[in-house]
């Protein structure tokens, strides 16, 4: 793949991670961490090895927001390791209301 293809590919991978993140309620959790860029271009690393791409664009339009990946998702341990986060941050949030 020349250098130019390798570019497109990846504006559509970080395009459809970044959308999924949002999907999944997760891209603010995501912009959060300390090293959040570093994590984000691992993550369009792996989201640029699946052969779904398809199938994640179709996945994507068909949900407004979802609690979880489809299950060919090469960062679906990224949304629940994040996932994780948010349900932690949540835990502490209401018990500083108490």
């Amino acid at each position: 793949m020349d250098i130019v293809g390798h570019l497109i590919k990846k504006a559509v991978h970080t395009s459809l991670f970044q959308s999924m993140m949002s999907t999944l309620g997760l891209r603010n959790t995501l912009q959060e961490l300390p090293d959040s860029p570093a994590v984000i271009a691992r993550a369009v690393e792996r989201c640029m090895g699946c052969e779904q791409v398809s199938a994640c664009e179709d996945w994507l339009d068909s949900h407004s927001g979802a609690y979880e990946p489809p299950s060919y998702c090469k960062n679906g341990d990224l949304a629940a390791r994040l996932a994780k986060l948010v349900d932690r941050h949540t835990e502490l949030e209401t018990a500083a209301e108490h």
